[in-house]
């Protein structure tokens, strides 16, 4: 749990990961990296997996370079009353929604790819969200905007999901 300002920095050849310490993991062996306060956050070339929720970011800034969440049994990410950007990223196998933007929260999503997720996009009530340059592809459901939210999409491929958009809660 990181109150405060929180900074992984991986590299491109050297990423750092989280995991499960057991020697058979499977999804939700960890709750995942709780991040909460005023201070901006970053976590550039990582690798979350086999969480709960990989992160959850409450009342915070969070800045998510080049890193893959994936196989998480509930949550990829969970950002509530947050900014967050997530630029060059991955969420693949999230078993619930592999991002979910909350009450209050703006997120900015750029070349970013969903897939194999149950719901690759769940934008909350009161959500603004912005997605650029990426794509949502075999996912359960690829985007699921719930009402009094806001989503913007730009040059952004929602392809081969089972349902493409819905407005129905399935979680």
């Amino acid at each position: 749990y990181a109150m405060g300002q929180f900074v992984v920095a991986g590299t491109r050849y050297n990423e750092v990961e989280f995991r499960s310490a057991l020697k058979n993991s499977k999804s939700g062996d960890w709750k995942g990296i709780f991040i909460s306060g005023e201070m901006p956050s970053e976590i550039r070339n990582a690798v979350i997996s086999e969480a709960t929720t990989g992160i959850v970011v409450e009342n915070g800034k969070l800045n998510i370079l080049s890193t893959q969440v994936d196989s998480t049994s509930s949550r990829g990410i969970y950002a509530k009353n947050s900014q967050l950007s997530i630029s060059n990223s991955k969420f693949i196998r999230n078993k619930g929604a592999a991002l979910h933007i909350d009450s209050y929260s703006k997120a900015e999503i750029n070349n970013t790819k969903f897939k194999d997720n149950k719901v690759a996009l769940y934008n909350a009530p009161l959500a603004i969200t912005s997605v650029s340059g990426s794509s949502l592809t075999n996912n359960t459901y690829g985007i699921l905007n719930m009402g009094n939210s806001h989503i913007s999409f730009n040059n952004t491929k929602v392809n081969d999901n089972k349902v493409g958009v819905s407005s129905e809660d399935v979680l």
